[in-house]
């Protein structure tokens, strides 16, 4: 899986990339009485197969690999690439001042990035693993914006390209260590 994600960490900048370690579903909660709610993530761990071909390709590139790419305006700058967890929900975030995003960091102060289907695919990937061999997932998402009160949509096609190139040099390394591992 790749596309966009919003950036929360403070590292991050707008084009860089994340690859995912573990998925943090941050909409699970219990309501009580007068609308209040507890809020209870619920984290998934990608596959330890793919846990391994992250660190192969920071052994490849570095622990945090910088590549080219040309910005809308022709200029040729690099963009990071850091791997972590990642918060995933229904929630678009675009505000400063957001408690889901406030309790995310507490829950896990090295959530990097937040976006919408992850989570959703990381659960299907388990229910299949059980019932026969699945193939592993991965998600690589590209930073579109920081997840704030500045959102727009200004850099979503160069952080997905960004994605791309990621997924493109990570799918050599796994291609290699699936065949001598499967």
């Amino acid at each position: 899986l790749f596309g966009i994600a919003g950036g929360i960490s403070p590292k991050l900048k707008v084009n860089d990339v994340v690859i995912a370690t573990e998925v943090l579903y941050y909409e699970k909660a219990k309501e009580f009485q007068n609308n209040k709610f507890k809020r209870r993530g619920e984290d998934q761990l990608l596959d330890p197969r793919i846990v391994e071909t992250i660190k192969e390709f920071e052994i490849k590139y570095g622990e945090t690999p910088a590549f080219d790419y040309i910005n809308e305006n022709g200029e040729h700058l690099k963009f990071r690439t850091f791997s972590g967890p990642i918060g995933s929900g229904e929630i678009v975030f675009a505000s400063d001042e957001s408690d889901t995003k406030e309790w995310m960091l507490n829950y896990n102060d090295k959530v990097l990035a937040v976006e919408t289907e992850g989570y959703g695919i990381v659960q299907a990937y388990y229910e299949e693993r059980m019932q026969k061999k699945a193939a592993p997932i991965f998600i690589i998402r590209g930073i579109s914006d920081t997840a704030d009160s500045n959102k727009d949509d200004d850099y979503r096609e160069s952080s997905a390209q960004n994605a791309a190139t990621v997924m493109i040099k990570f799918l050599e390394i796994l291609e290699v260590w699936l065949y001598y591992t499967l």
